[in-house]
């Protein structure tokens, strides 16, 4: 655009100086001035217009430094894209029910490394004749003792155990004085197994003077209770 203007105003001041020049020139000498028609003005020459020049792509900054509005045609408009679907957000997967743990056996303590001590086993209580008709107290697991002296002629027999409370051991023995002798000592073992009254009755015969046979009898009883 400048370079068009500079080329119209030199066109006019070419134009303008040869006006100038042609009137300047002074009249020749002559007797009567000849006034020669002025010459016509030189018609303008018409403005010769550059064609514009091609928009230039590089921004141009102006002096204050903001970038000018471009003057080029709007750019298109992009279409907008649709959104897209949202997708259905799945259900969360079924949770496994947390299986009970199993069972635990008790731990069964271990066995005693050592045995326990037993009480002591009471002594035995011995008896003869003398404890008929009597009462004789015992605690469980102690032992009576019957000795009751005879013959083997008048051997002694047990008749009666009467209760729960004892319990005969064994059977009747007998033991000679000494060996091959007829004379000696008939014995009955029994042992109390639990609290409770029992009478025993033993039956025997005795030979008398003149060779008379005589029933005997010892009869007792016995009551268990537990010691303390």
């Amino acid at each position: 655009m400048n370079r068009t203007w500079s080329i119209a105003v030199v066109c006019l001041l070419v134009a303008a100086c040869g006006a100038w020049a042609a009137s300047a020139v002074p009249p020749a000498s002559q007797p009567a001035p000849v006034v020669a028609p002025a010459p016509a003005p030189a018609p303008n020459p018409a403005p010769v217009v550059a064609p514009a020049p091609a928009p230039s792509t590089a921004p141009v900054i102006s002096p204050t430094g903001t970038k000018p509005a471009s003057t080029g045609p709007a750019p298109a408009t992009k279409a907008v894209e649709p959104t897209p679907a949202t997708k259905a957000a799945e259900p969360p997967p079924t949770t496994k029910p947390v299986e009970p743990p199993p069972a635990t056996k008790p731990v069964e303590p271990p066995p005693p490394t050592t045995k326990a001590a037993e009480p002591p086993k009471p002594p035995a209580k011995k008896l003869d004749a003398l404890a008929h008709g009597k009462t004789i107290t015992a605690v469980p697991d102690q032992e009576i003792i019957v000795e009751l002296k005879g013959t083997t002629e008048t051997p002694w027999t047990l008749t009666k155990v009467d209760g729960t409370s004892l319990e005969q051991v064994g059977k009747v023995e007998f033991k000679p004085k000494k060996e091959g002798d007829k004379e000696g000592v008939y014995t009955a073992t029994f042992k109390a197994v639990k609290e409770g009254k029992t009478t025993v009755l033993l039956e025997g015969t005795m030979i008398m003077d003149g060779g008379k046979k005589q029933k005997m009898e010892v009869k007792f009883s016995v009551t268990v209770a537990a010691a303390g």
